[in-house]
């Protein structure tokens, strides 16, 4: 304590600096309590918990990628246009399945042309045309040559793949082979992928893979192509992350802000802005139920980027397939939860898709409706290897190879 000019002082500057200092710190410090008390007042009564956007890359994401490149045992390899595609002469470990030479799932050799005496079917499409979860055995493929020995059905599946990826699949490879039918395979879950280019962004348990996409421009198809079309590219990736995904990050709409995790989200305070934030942003733009995001329905509205590029897609890649003289076939391959949603009365969740399908007299077959004519002692769980987002079983595959060969006998024509 000082006195000066009759005044009592009873601090010195130094100790009014350390005060005020320590005051703000204190002050501080019940800010980021009573923001962490928020967080968790917001997670318990509300549900709403703290959900990064950032970019997303990680060390885990990084070993899977390099799987493409380095493990001879797993079935898929980088490729420089689709981002990835069947590993060529590729053999499982009980030798019970395998690709062939020219990256067909399959132990046969097929040449470009087709013999005079051959009906051939070729089938496009992601994991559920390609056959995951069963032996190639059980692929509807299989079944189907099985069936009609005089049938050859080429297995082009690309696991994974969007329409985008597909479409490029089919002009860089499939469009050689000759057909009189290429059906095109389309999982009703995914839509989201035409407008992804990083899957990690999309599926966050997913390895660091990169995509081509394509975007409309005056109405017409622009391709973005693969941003890292080769093994350096994800070196690049692995040493600066944040720089190589703002980089491709502006086509990929699963980016909402082109950011990456920053230390000081660890503090309360600047999780809870990001938290308010986005219940804004939510609130503004009318977001979707949580069920109606899980069930990928928003992408099939159709003002969304997703349901026009994927539309204008299908109608590039009908419109190649018939410049072969083949006859497109378009086969809807639900998930089971589709069934859940039917049980709810939510109606198809691409219903929008159909309209889109039956105005431009796409032919097209919708198993959503086929498996429940086709349970056998049993429920539509028989023809999922698991639920939810399982693909089929060696029942559903049997379903599918049916439905198939009784829709090409009684309306293709079958070429003489």
């Amino acid at each position: 304590m000082t006195q000066k000019d009759g005044v009592v002082e009873w601090l010195s500057p130094r100790r009014k600096i350390i005060f005020s200092l320590s005051l703000i710190m204190v002050l501080y410090g019940f800010l980021e309590g009573g923001c962490f008390a928020a967080l968790e007042i917001l997670d318990r009564w509300k549900g709403i918990i703290y959900e990064p956007q950032y970019l997303s890359y990680s060390l885990n994401q990084s070993k899977t990628s390099d799987r493409f490149f380095d493990d001879p045992s797993f079935h898929l390899a980088h490729d420089p246009l689709l981002g990835w595609s069947p590993k060529k002469n590729w053999v499982a470990e009980n030798a019970l399945d395998q690709i062939n030479s020219q990256g067909l799932r399959g132990s046969k050799e097929y040449t470009k042309d087709s013999t005079d005496d051959t009906y051939r079917i070729s089938t496009l499409g992601d994991s559920f045309t390609f056959g995951s979860e069963v032996q190639l055995s059980s692929t509807f493929q299989v079944a189907l040559e099985n069936m009609e020995p005089t049938w050859e059905v080429l297995n082009f599946g690309l696991p994974g793949a969007g329409l985008d990826q597909v479409y490029l699949h089919y002009k860089d490879k499939g469009k050689g082979y000759t057909s009189d039918v290429v059906m095109i395979g389309f999982f009703n879950g995914g839509m989201r992928r035409s407008v992804n280019v990083y899957r990690p962004h999309m599926n966050k348990k997913a390895g660091a893979i990169t995509k081509p996409r394509f975007i409309l421009e005056d109405g017409e198809l622009l391709l973005i192509p693969n941003p890292f079309p080769s093994r350096e590219h994800y070196r690049e990736l692995r040493k600066n992350p944040c720089r190589e995904l703002q980089r491709i990050a502006q086509y990929d709409r699963f980016v909402s802000e082109n950011r990456c995790s920053s230390m000081w989200e660890k503090l309360p305070s600047v999780r809870l802005w990001f938290v308010v934030k986005k219940q804004l942003r939510q609130k503004t733009q009318n977001t979707n139920s949580r069920k109606k995001e899980y069930l990928h329905a928003e992408f099939y509205e159709k003002d969304h980027e997703a349901y026009l590029v994927t539309t204008k897609i299908f109608e590039e890649l009908i419109k190649d397939i018939k410049s072969t003289g083949a006859y497109p076939l378009i086969a809807i391959f639900p998930a089971h939860i589709n069934f859940e949603q039917e049980e709810l009365r939510e109606g198809k969740p691409h219903a929008t898709l159909l309209e889109f399908l039956d105005e431009k007299e796409y032919d097209y077959i919708d198993f959503t409706d086929e498996f429940p004519q086709h349970v056998e002692d049993g429920t539509i769980d028989q023809f999922f290897a698991r639920k939810k987002w399982g693909h089929y079983s060696e029942r559903g595959n049997e379903v599918v190879a049916k439905v198939i060969r009784d829709y090409v006998h009684t309306t293709i024509p079958l070429q003489e």
